[in-house]
């Protein structure tokens, strides 16, 4: 059973301290006395009545089998009401986009390559247990809470557009999902990977383009920033060459991008 109906993160028990994100689910920073003295979770609700299922059942089924794992955001509990579900999970610090936003400023070379390993060993974490995160991009990343063990480590969060890539076949054993003749768009505009804009079935490989294209930015404006639309970002995206798009970054970059394509 995904999500506890009988669980003892009643609505009562929890007050609403501080509204951090509203769109089709919404999140809080909460606190509740179920919670150790002085320690703040997120909570995210949503609606049983979404059309196209529930975006929290998949998190919770993600976030269970990364119980424990370092450098992703971590479950404390699930719930069920008649009118919602919801999750209750780690709260995180400053995400990454807000620490760009704040510093205003183009990051290090040594801090680009720290972050990047960091998140590409959070990625391994999910990639391990059979999904593909399908939106990495400075948004979903977040240091860990102040003044934890965990403060300086950018920690993988919401895996709302998620998807599973090993499935169990009928002979019970895991093999890989069998790709899609064209695919949907999932992800988001400015960081996805060229196969992505062309419909093409994402897998791992799609979540490292995200990766690298976001490491990019950290040293500069991508070479399709200033488009405006998903088609025109699709042919500069396509039509400019690797080694311009990681002009501002460590050679070894270039040999990342390479064993991508």
């Amino acid at each position: 059973m995904l999500f506890d109906s009988d669980t003892k993160w009643s609505c009562r028990l929890i007050n609403v301290l501080v509204a951090i994100f509203s769109g089709s689910m919404k999140q809080d920073l909460i606190q509740s006395p179920s919670l150790p003295k002085g320690q703040n979770a997120a909570l995210k609700a949503e609606s049983n009545f979404v059309s196209g299922g529930s975006v929290l059942k998949l998190e919770v089924q993600i976030l269970r089998r990364l119980a424990n794992k370092p450098y992703v955001a971590q479950l404390i509990q699930s719930g069920k009401r008649e009118q919602y579900c919801y999750i209750v999970m780690t709260l995180l610090g400053e995400s990454l986009r807000h620490i760009t936003k704040r510093l205003g400023k183009i990051f290090s070379v040594s801090t680009q390559v720290r972050i990047g390993i960091n998140v590409l060993f959070g990625l391994k974490q999910i990639h391990d247990i059979g999904f593909i995160h399908r939106d990495i991009k400075p948004a979903n990343m977040a240091l860990g809470r102040f003044g934890s063990r965990e403060y300086k480590f950018i920690h993988i969060l919401d895996f709302g557009l998620a998807r599973e890539y090993i499935v169990v076949g009928s002979n019970g054993k895991p093999k890989m999902r069998r790709p899609r003749q064209r695919a949907l768009f999932r992800g988001t505009t400015r960081y996805c990977s060229v196969s992505t804009h062309e419909r093409s079935e994402q897998g791992r490989m799609d979540d490292l383009w995200c990766l690298l294209y976001m490491l990019a930015e950290l040293r500069g404006p991508l070479p399709w920033a200033n488009a405006s639309d998903k088609k025109e970002v699709y042919e500069i995206k396509s039509k400019t060459e690797i080694d311009v798009v990681l002009e501002n970054c460590p050679v070894q970059f270039i040999k990342f991008a390479e064993h991508l394509t």
